[in-house]
C-alpha cells in the first residue's frame, strides 16, 4: 500500500485538477482517507462559536430547567448541564482550546497558500511552537486564567 497526502485534495485540485477522479481513473482499486489534521479549523470554529455562545446556552438550559411543560428529569438534566458550562473549570478548558486552536488554524490557513515558501513555513511553525511552549509557562497559565475570568 502506498500513501501521499494533499490536505484532501484541495492543493492538487489547484494545480492539476481533480486529482481524485485522475487517480481513479488510472487505478480503480485506489481509495481515499481524508486526513484528520485537516478537520482543525472545524474544531477552531467550533471552540469560537461556543466561547462566544456561552451566555446564551446557560440562560436557554436555564429557562428549559424552570418551563413547567419539561417534565422533572428533563429539569434536572438543563440545571445541571447549566451548572457544569457555567463551572470555572469547563470555562478556563474552553478558553485555552479557543486559544490554541485559534492560532493554529491561521497558521494552517497561511501554510496552505500557494505561494507559501519554506522560510515563511519555518517561521510560521517556530512561532506556534514558541506560543504552545507560552501557554505551557506559568505566565501563560496566568493569562488563561485571566481570560477565563472574564469570559466567566
Amino acid at each position: 500500500m502506498r500513501g501521499q497526502g494533499h490536505e484532501n485534495g484541495v492543493n492538487m485540485r489547484r494545480k492539476c485538477g481533480d486529482a481524485q477522479s485522475r487517480i481513479l481513473n488510472m487505478n480503480p482499486q485506489a481509495f481515499f482517507v481524508p486526513c484528520t489534521h485537516a478537520f482543525n479549523f472545524v474544531v477552531a470554529d467550533a471552540a469560537l462559536a461556543c466561547h462566544e455562545a456561552i451566555g446564551e446556552i446557560y440562560y436557554a438550559l436555564y429557562e428549559l430547567s424552570i418551563d413547567p411543560r419539561t417534565d422533572a428529569f428533563g429539569k434536572n438534566t438543563a440545571l445541571s448541564l447549566a451548572r457544569k458550562l457555567k463551572s470555572f473549570k469547563f470555562v478556563c478548558c474552553l478558553s485555552v482550546s479557543h486559544a490554541i486552536l485559534f492560532r493554529i488554524n491561521m497558521v494552517r490557513k497561511v501554510l496552505q497558500r500557494e505561494n507559501m515558501d519554506i522560510s515563511t513555513a519555518v517561521e510560521l511553525i517556530a512561532k506556534i511552537k514558541s506560543f504552545l511552549e507560552h501557554m505551557r509557562s506559568d505566565k501563560g497559565f496566568e493569562e488563561a486564567m485571566l481570560d477565563a475570568k472574564e469570559t466567566a
